[in-house]
């Protein structure tokens, strides 16, 4: 759990870069990077058939190991918490990061239990490729709208 949180946490630090951008740009303009979780989340779906990269460490080495692999596969994350921070004020994102970490504890727990019973952790990996692309669409759909980026496109 250690390694996650410092790994998240490193992601988060890089992810803020879109939260102070975010106080220079225009929010319309800000919306834009809603894009970006789009596009993860279609280069998710075009390449949902790779196989998964499996990491195994023991000992010492493993809290870093873990830290170094949750940030070495966060580069979807960073897309998407910066534009989603970009778009937040100083309240909003403090209120985004204290869920993100409780339920980052939350989520350590529950995949610990939930991978170890049989018939969930199967159906976990065979369906959870399909519904995270969604999940991404959905969140650059709603940060482009939210920002109101649409009122740049004129029709």
């Amino acid at each position: 759990m250690l390694g996650q949180y410092l790994g998240f946490t490193a992601l988060v630090a890089v992810s803020l870069i879109g939260f102070f951008g975010g106080r220079v740009l225009p929010r319309p303009w800000i919306g834009m990077l809603g894009v970006l979780p789009i596009l993860v989340g279609a280069r998710r779906w075009i390449h949902r058939h790779d196989p998964p990269v499996h990491v195994q460490t023991t000992g010492a080495g493993s809290t870093a190991a873990v830290a170094a692999v949750t940030f070495a596969n966060g580069g979807d994350n960073i897309g998407v918490y910066a534009p989603l921070f970009a778009s937040s004020d100083a309240a909003r994102l403090l209120i985004t990061l204290v869920i993100f970490y409780a339920l980052l504890a939350v989520w350590c727990v529950v995949g610990y239990a939930v991978t170890r019973h049989p018939a969930i952790g199967g159906t976990l990996s065979r369906y959870g490729h399909i519904v995270v692309p969604f999940v991404l669409v959905a969140l650059g759909i709603y940060i482009i709208a939210e920002s109101g980026t649409l009122t740049l496109v004129r029709f």
